[in-house]
């Protein structure tokens, strides 16, 4: 059972940044990667119940994984629309 999920998990983030490369439903991949990317930093990256020496480690996995978070959001939020930018200063 723990080698099919993690097959099953391994093809979920294949597919979703393949996706989200591609730009075919990006906002709606990056949302499920955030939830995905969030339980697991949750559940496998738990500095706060490491011992001293070793939660650098697990801190530094952690904090890899909020930037990631993070740049999901960005793709979330702008998504992959091919609109014209507006300018920024007007006609000048």
């Amino acid at each position: 059972m723990p080698q099919m999920l993690a097959i099953v998990v391994g093809a979920f983030e294949a597919i979703a940044g393949l996706m989200i490369a591609l730009n075919f439903g990006a906002r709606f991949f990056a949302v499920l990667l955030i939830f995905f990317v969030g339980a697991a930093t949750f559940y496998f990256h738990d500095f706060w119940n490491q011992p001293s020496p070793s939660d650098g480690k697990m801190l530094t996995e952690a904090l890899k994984n909020l930037s990631i978070i993070g740049a999901l959001f960005i793709i979330a939020g702008y998504g992959g629309s091919s609109q014209t930018p507006e300018p920024a200063y007007g006609d000048v």
